[in-house]
């Protein structure tokens, strides 16, 4: 059986529904209760994994699917393919990838139905599906909010506040 695409935003309207009661309709998240109820389809066909554009940990790095697509722009992260659980003990895997920036401009594309595991980049041989999912992406990265990273500030210092780290602002 091939399990239908949720994502983590779609848990807060999922469970209100399955509580009885109205989800907001204003947030990212979409309602899945009858979905899972019925063992029905899924009502989303896409999401973004990450959509970053802040230099210089983030130049661009961002991932999307669409149906059975994922595709990933930049740096994918420490490991190739997925992350290891903490008990893997395989020597022959390949250990992290520190980020360096060599890999900015890289474009990986998945279909995760055939290749859950990530491990064959179709992305030479399909251009059409490259460029139709960057072009989706484009179109989120024109709703973005720029995220916002203050400058750190003495004022947050531990030995402010006993000890602990805070942002200093409350």
């Amino acid at each position: 059986m091939y399990l239908s695409m949720i994502h983590a935003v779609d848990w807060s309207p999922t469970i209100v529904a399955a509580a009885g009661g109205v989800p907001d309709t204003g947030i990212d998240g979409v309602n899945q209760w009858e979905n899972i109820r019925n063992n029905g389809s899924s009502s989303r066909t896409e999401f973004i994994y990450n959509l970053d554009d802040l230099a210089p940990y983030t130049a661009g790095h961002a991932a999307i699917r669409m149906g059975d697509y994922k595709l990933i722009v930049g740096y994918p992260g420490l490991y190739p393919g997925w992350y290891p659980p903490p008990t893997y003990t395989d020597d022959n895997f390949i250990k992290e990838i520190p980020y360096d920036g060599s890999q900015d401009d890289k474009i990986q594309l998945f279909n995760l139905r055939d290749d859950p595991n990530e491990r064959n980049n179709l992305s030479d041989k399909l251009p059409d599906v490259v460029k139709k999912l960057r072009m989706r992406m484009a179109e989120y990265h024109k709703q973005m909010v720029p995220a916002n990273y203050p400058n750190g500030t003495a004022v947050s210092d531990p030995k402010n506040y006993n000890g602990f780290w805070s942002p200093g602002w409350c």
